[in-house]
């Protein structure tokens, strides 16, 4: 699926538990979605950045405004904790 660079959004820092789903369910909020890709290397581990593309540049600027500088936070893949997304910095997301 195409998506143009201005509605793509780059989030970098991602922790090495979340996966594609876990990223879509936390920017879905800011508008339609049409792919999440965290990057995983040719042995399947997180590379620890990703992308969201969205349907418009203006919901790919509404997640870079709300969630630049924000810690976020999912339930691990258990359901047992909460994990901060990031290893080392808050969200970074780029367009």
């Amino acid at each position: 699926m195409y998506c143009c660079q201005e509605s793509n959004v780059y989030i970098k820092n991602i922790h090495d538990e979340v996966d594609d789903g876990a990223l879509h369910a936390r920017f879905v909020e800011f508008g339609n979605i049409t792919s999440v890709k965290v990057m995983r290397d040719n042995k399947g581990i997180n590379r620890g950045f990703g992308f969201v593309c969205y349907s418009t540049p203006e919901e790919a600027k509404s997640a870079v405004n709300s969630m630049r500088d924000n810690p976020m936070f999912f339930l691990d893949p258990k359901g047992k904790s909460i994990l901060n997304c990031f290893n080392k910095k808050t969200v970074t997301c780029l367009l």
